[in-house]
C-alpha cells in the first residue's frame, strides 16, 4: 500500500507541471483577451466620437443650407430685379415671337429670342 501512495505521490508531482503550464496559459489567455475587450472598447467609444460629430455635422450643414435658401437664394430667384427680368423677357417674347403657350422658363424664352435677333440680322445682311 505504501508502494501504492508513493506512486501515486510521484504521479501527482508529474501532473503539478503541467497544471502550472495550463494555469500560467490561463492567465496569459485572460490578459490578452482583457488587452483585445479594452483596445475594443477603445474603439467603439472612438467610432461612437466620430459619429457623434459627423451628425452635429450634418445638422449644422442642414441649417446653413436652409438659411441660404431662405435667405440668399430666396433673395436670387423672387428679388424684385429678378421678377422685372422675367416679366421683360416674356413681354419681349410674346411681342416678338408669340405667346407662351408652351409656359417656357426665362432661360428658354431668352435663347427663343437670341434666335430670333440672329434670324432678322442676318435677313438685314442678305
Amino acid at each position: 500500500m505504501e508502494v501504492q501512495n508513493l506512486n501515486y505521490l510521484l504521479h501527482a508531482e508529474e501532473l503539478a507541471v503541467p497544471l502550472a503550464n495550463i494555469k500560467d496559459g490561463m492567465r496569459f489567455a485572460n490578459n490578452l483577451f482583457d488587452m483585445q475587450i479594452s483596445e475594443l472598447e477603445q474603439s467603439i467609444s472612438d467610432l461612437t466620437s466620430g459619429i457623434e460629430w459627423e451628425e452635429n455635422r450634418a445638422k449644422e450643414l442642414e441649417n446653413l443650407a436652409q438659411s441660404l435658401i431662405s435667405n440668399d437664394f430666396k433673395k436670387l430667384i423672387m428679388g424684385e430685379e429678378v421678377l422685372n427680368l422675367h416679366v421683360f423677357v416674356e413681354d419681349v417674347y410674346e411681342t416678338r415671337i408669340g405667346p407662351n403657350d408652351a409656359n417656357n422658363s426665362m432661360l428658354e424664352m431668352m435663347k427663343y429670342i437670341e434666335e430670333k435677333y440672329r434670324y432678322e440680322v442676318l435677313s438685314f445682311d442678305l
